[in-house]
């Protein structure tokens, strides 16, 4: 739905945006997926081929608290990923090649819980643990030149740090319709990190037709390294009728610019809709009339300045959620119905410009995802 999630309230599915949303599950949701990109990079001169696919994100959230709509939820998704390798080429008398390449990236551990402190009125907060390496390596080769050394110079380091996130939801009900405004704080944070440099000197051999990596120049260890992690904030607005249909729109943004003066605070907006035709299943529905179909749009400029230009990027998503329903017997009420869902989606993305000697990215994004509802704690009655 565009990556809208702010003010969105489902009592069977939830995400990690707004912790206040936990208050509005009414049964325990496990969550997890995938994702597989498909695309290219191009400049003004030449263009590149790639793929990638990873794991998205596992959920779980569960009510334990009836009286105030007290929740629980905890899981775990990539917070950034690093992966790219370029060569560049020297035309000058002696021809060398530069060659870069990044790897790795973020993972991200979250647990966070909400109440209801008022009717109408949700707060949660999650506890994030981030984590991850990232290396980065440059390589100058001179190819075909036996007699000229080069150097490949590595850097990996190791972080790990803690940040908050803080959310707040406030409900309105009109008849079949309910109006949801949300908003969300990150205070800033810091990432800690340790790790070396490596710098060897190379040689270009005909053997293996590249450089082939020779004796260590220098070694230098690195600790008590510092990342910021800047302060954001989003607002968000709903409107719908529980999981039957909804419209969402948010608006984010997060302070680089107080971190450096080389960044640009990133802001983005989206907008997404869904529709379940009819809900629960009965005399004269079929089943494509359960499936939920659901649409989005965002865009958003990128924290990344260069050349003059601040990076953007925007994409369209559509979505299946095909339904699996299960229905429990309760004793002296009425049966209990739950839908679970599994998801299908597919999108499509840019981000970048090919102004100013710059790269654009354009790719389609394939998804697929489970949420799977079930009523736990369910105190058993016997006649």
């Amino acid at each position: 739905m565009g990556s809208t999630g702010t003010a969105l309230q489902l009592e069977n599915n939830f995400t990690f945006q707004n912790p206040a949303s936990y208050s509005s599950l009414k049964f325990t949701s496990l969550q997890m997926g995938a994702i597989a990109d498909i695309g290219h990079y191009q400049n003004s001169n030449q263009s590149a081929k790639f793929s990638a696919a990873q794991f998205s994100y596992f959920a779980l959230g569960l009510p334990v608290w009836e009286k105030n709509n007290g929740a629980i939820a905890f899981g775990a998704s990539p917070a950034s990923t690093i992966g790219y390798q370029m060569k560049v080429p020297d035309t000058a008398d002696i021809i060398s090649t530069t060659k870069y390449l990044g790897d790795g990236g973020l993972s991200k551990l979250v647990l966070g819980g909400s109440f209801e402190p008022i009717k109408n009125l949700a707060i949660g907060v999650n506890f994030n643990y981030l984590f991850g390496n990232i290396s980065k390596t440059r390589e100058l080769s001179f190819p075909f030149q036996t007699n000229i050394f080069g150097f490949t110079r590595s850097e990996n380091i190791n972080y790990s740090g803690w940040q908050t996130n803080l959310g707040v939801q406030y409900s309105i009900r009109q008849k079949n319709v309910q109006h949801c405004f949300g908003f969300t704080y990150n205070p800033k944070g810091t990432l800690s990190g340790k790790g070396q440099i490596l710098t060897r000197n190379n040689k270009y051999s005909y053997q293996i037709g590249d450089a082939q990596t020779l004796d260590t120049i220098s070694l230098k260890n690195l600790s008590s390294l510092e990342e910021k992690i800047p302060e954001s904030l989003s607002i968000g607005y709903a409107i719908g009728d529980g999981e039957k249909w909804s419209f969402s729109a948010d608006y984010s943004i997060s302070f680089w610019e107080k971190i450096s003066n080389e960044y640009k605070n990133e802001q983005g907006i989206s907008a997404g809709f869904f529709l379940v035709p009819k809900l629960r299943p009965g005399l004269g529905t079929n089943y494509l009339q359960r499936v939920k179909y659901s649409f989005g749009v965002f865009k958003k400029q990128s924290f990344i300045f260069l050349n003059q230009k601040q990076i953007e990027s925007y994409g369209i998503n559509i979505g299946l959620g095909l339904p699996m329903v299960k229905r429990i017997k309760r004793y002296a009420k009425e049966d209990l119905t739950i839908i679970s869902r599994l998801h299908f989606s597919f999108s499509y993305n840019e981000r970048g410009t090919t102004e100013n000697n710059l790269i654009r990215e354009n790719f389609f994004q394939f998804g697929l995802g489970a949420n799977l509802g079930d009523k736990w704690f369910i105190k058993r009655k016997y006649q």
